[in-house]
């Protein structure tokens, strides 16, 4: 859409810069004030008598929130042929933006913008204040965190794949921004919007199993839904650290298999080797993140430990049975791309 307003237009005492896009009630431009030079803020001039209404709205309800992950609002002039509002300025890109560059995000760093989330609009709720209008451009990637813009245009109905289906007929409800957050977090995940029944880990295998539940949840019917943003923020974290416990895992039970390894030497070699695979195969079961590489190191595992055990009864004829299932699991393992083993 072609601006309205032109740079080096004067408005009170801003300078307009330069012109940062349209937005679907207002049109924004990056402003200098004339008198203290370097101090940027952005100004959001309303379309229409329907925008002036929206940006009215979005001024009153922005100045009843204040948190730091909250764009903040600085002034409003609803007089004369340009009303506007004006704004922190904020340097850095939208979500969207990342998103059209990269197509997507690491799963973990997807869920941590997801967890950055959580608490600006934890506060909103708690003022009973409810987004409705979450989506990748009205979300900012700074150098400090992420910073959420446009509250309170949700009111004015958008049919974006972004809103819960119930927005069609019902009222904001902390539940339909939850909904929001679940979108976002599926797109950024897999680069596409939920379409579907698939869970993130038919696009990526590395989402580990309770991200897939987490995100279900949170795109389920109303009814179905995390109810509150405090329940989901817990469950985020704990999606969050599955992977960080799968090193300290594999250590437990290593150190475990060791450990009966030792105590059946004693006894008997076959009998220690067969306990070493049997947890050797719990473990991998256990632990395993969901990845394309774990058969292969199933067959891996137990060849190589059934090799061990043919090896050291010195029974050398039997030795090519158990070593062709080793050889298998290895070249299986080794065909498999590398961003899938991480």
């Amino acid at each position: 859409m072609k601006a309205q307003h032109k740079p080096g237009e004067i408005i009170d005492k801003f300078r307009l810069v330069s012109y940062l896009g349209t937005g679907s009630f207002g049109e924004v431009w990056k402003a200098e004030h004339i008198e203290l030079p370097g101090k940027i803020e952005a100004i959001k001039f309303a379309l229409d008598p329907e925008s002036l209404d929206a940006l009215r709205e979005e001024a009153a309800i922005l100045q009843s929130l204040s948190h730091p992950q909250i764009v903040k609002i600085t002034d409003m002039n609803t007089k004369g042929d340009s009303p506007y509002l004006r704004m922190e300025y904020i340097e850095g890109i939208t979500l969207e933006d990342k998103l059209q560059m990269d197509g997507k995000l690491a799963w973990k760093d997807a869920l941590d913008l997801c967890l950055q989330m959580i608490d600006p609009l934890e506060e909103a709720h708690k003022n009973k204040v409810f987004h409705g209008n979450l989506k990748p451009s009205n979300i900012f990637l700074c150098r400090t965190g992420i910073k959420i813009a446009d509250f309170g245009l949700g009111n004015h109905l958008d049919l974006s794949g972004y809103n819960a289906p119930e927005r069609k007929t019902g009222k904001l409800k902390a539940t339909s921004d939850i909904y929001s957050l679940g979108v976002i977090l599926y797109r950024a995940i897999t680069g596409s919007l939920p379409t579907g029944l698939e869970p993130p880990s038919h696009f990526i295998p590395q989402c580990p199993d309770i991200l897939d539940r987490v995100v279900s949840k949170m795109l389920s019917s109303q009814s179905k839904r995390y109810a509150s943003l405090s329940a989901l923020k817990q469950d985020l974290k704990s999606a969050s650290s599955s992977g960080g416990f799968l090193f300290a895992r594999f250590l437990f039970i290593l150190g475990l298999s060791l450990i009966v390894f030792a105590m059946g030497f004693l006894i008997r070699i076959r009998v220690a080797m067969g306990t070493l695979v049997l947890l050797g195969l719990f473990l991998l079961e256990w632990a395993r993140p969901r990845i394309p590489s774990f058969w292969p190191l199933v067959f891996f595992w137990l060849g190589t430990g059934l090799s061990v055990v043919w090896i050291i009864e010195r029974m050398y004829f039997f030795i090519y049975i158990p070593a062709f299932f080793a050889v298998i699991g290895a070249i299986w393992f080794l065909m498999i791309p590398m961003e899938n083993k991480e």
